[in-house]
């Protein structure tokens, strides 16, 4: 008879991030901010051709979204994950910022660009 396993459960090691993981996490990440829509776990793994298991996609995405780096929600059985895009305004104020720095005057600049794009209104059509 074979010998049996002892009764105690042997000390079972606590899963700690690896460098795979980290590569694993980098490579999911920058897979969803390039694509800019919401991807399930399974269509994420599948379109990166199994670089990452489904399973192991599933618990990265789950721990990404837990760390605030990506966004999640339910949908139906499943969730969707997608990439946390970059707050638009701050990059418009920075430019504006560069511009004035630069000594453009912006605001000759807008008002410009904004009498011409209103010239037409109010004229009737010939």
């Amino acid at each position: 008879m074979p010998p049996r396993k002892s009764a105690t459960p042997s000390a079972a090691p606590a899963t700690k991030p690896t460098s795979d993981d980290a590569k694993a996490c980098q490579l999911i990440l920058t897979y969803l901010v390039a694509q800019n829509r919401p991807y399930s776990a399974t269509e994420i793994s599948s379109n990166l051709h199994n670089a990452v298991t489904k399973t192991r996609t599933d618990k990265l995405l789950k721990e990404m979204f837990e760390r605030g780096e990506i966004g999640g929600r339910a949908s139906g059985k499943q969730w969707v994950y997608w990439g946390v895009q970059v707050c638009v305004v701050s990059v418009c104020v920075g430019a504006r910022e560069a511009w004035v720095a630069d000594g453009v005057e912006v605001d000759k600049y807008n008002q410009k660009h904004h009498r011409v794009s209103t010239a037409g209104i109010g004229q009737r059509p010939g």
